[in-house]
């Protein structure tokens, strides 16, 4: 029984140290954005793989896959949250 609860908190510590999120990001045309985005991923020491971007009129959606841990994607998305160029994002 001990057994298994320890090993319950391993695995909760592992999820929180290794996840990976597919992000599906609105954007306004912005070519500067990308590269700012880009940027921050590596600042923060996240991995990412862009999968896929639609363009729409007036704007465009990109999907990126990023790995990382629990807090440094949560602290990208506090960097999301302050882009004027993001019109909306998910995960």
């Amino acid at each position: 029984m001990l057994k298994c609860i320890h090993f319950e908190k391993l695995q909760l510590f592992i999820e929180r140290k290794h996840q990976t999120r597919a992000y599906k990001i609105s954007l306004i045309k912005d070519q500067n954005f990308e590269g700012n985005l880009k940027d921050e991923i590596l600042l923060l020491q996240l991995q990412c793989r862009r999968k896929k971007e639609f363009k729409e009129r007036d704007h465009f959606i990109v999907i990126y896959e990023i790995l990382g841990s629990e807090k440094k994607l949560d602290q990208l998305n506090e960097f999301l949250n302050k882009q004027s160029p993001v019109m909306a994002y998910e995960y």
